[in-house]
């Protein structure tokens, strides 16, 4: 940024939020408003600015994410069918049915 007057803002194109932040020579700047828009207060010296943006909600978006994907893939796994326990095992109920139709 070149030098300018004091109390000169940069005004971003976006909604006020506290996620902004901007620095400038590695100085954190005092964040405001321009309407509804974000705007920081600049000092009137040149130097190298920086501004980003930190989501508050980004941990807790990536947590869910990686939730349903894994629920996903779980319920995708073809599970084999489950026969009916009948308390006998397979060879007796063979000849059960064997000696019931003799």
């Amino acid at each position: 940024m070149a030098e300018g007057p004091e109390g000169r803002l940069v005004v971003l194109a976006e909604r006020a939020d506290p996620g902004w932040s901007a620095w400038f020579d590695g100085r954190k700047l005092t964040a405001t408003t321009s309407g509804p828009a974000q705007a920081f207060t600049l000092p009137a010296t040149a130097g190298q600015l920086t501004i980003r943006y930190d989501n508050p909600w980004a941990l807790w978006s990536g947590i869910a994410q990686i939730t349903v994907i894994g629920l996903t893939v779980m319920l995708a796994i073809p599970m084999p069918a489950r026969r009916p326990n009948t308390g006998l095992s397979r060879d007796e109920g063979s000849l059960r049915k064997e000696h019931q139709n003799a």
